[in-house]
């Protein structure tokens, strides 16, 4: 029983110990999202269109310039949500790894029981 519960601890303490690393890891080191430093791109493209339409009112080139503004903002509005949803799904790995530690210190807690049961064992 010492033995099993030996091996069971070690496994437990390993679970943890990639399921604390995974977490910090994607807390410290968060991956280079490149849809958000497009999104960002399209921001500034956007505004620089609403601000050409706004400098158009009254011309010729209205219409043109509503329709590019426009264009320019839905562009802008997809790529910000789809930065939202990659940093909603970082978020949710950083969770998926925080639950396995959890599991993995559960493990560790009955590797932990399984030797002091070994221990206490009665020789017959």
């Amino acid at each position: 029983m010492k033995i099993i519960g030996g091996l069971v601890l070690l496994l437990g303490l390993l679970i943890t110990l990639v399921g604390v690393g995974g977490a910090a890891a994607n807390l410290l080191f968060p991956p280079e999202q490149v849809n958000c430093k497009i999104a960002e791109e399209r921001f500034q493209t956007a505004k620089a269109a609403v601000e050409k339409y706004e400098q158009a009112k009254g011309t010729p080139g209205e219409s043109a310039a509503k329709a590019a503004a426009d264009s320019s903002l839905e562009s802008s509005k997809l790529y910000s949500e789809s930065c939202g949803r990659t940093k909603d799904s970082m978020r949710n790995y950083g969770f998926i790894f925080l639950g396995v530690a959890v599991v993995g210190f559960v493990i560790s807690l009955i590797g932990i029981g399984a030797i002091a049961l070994g221990f206490h064992k009665k020789k017959a």
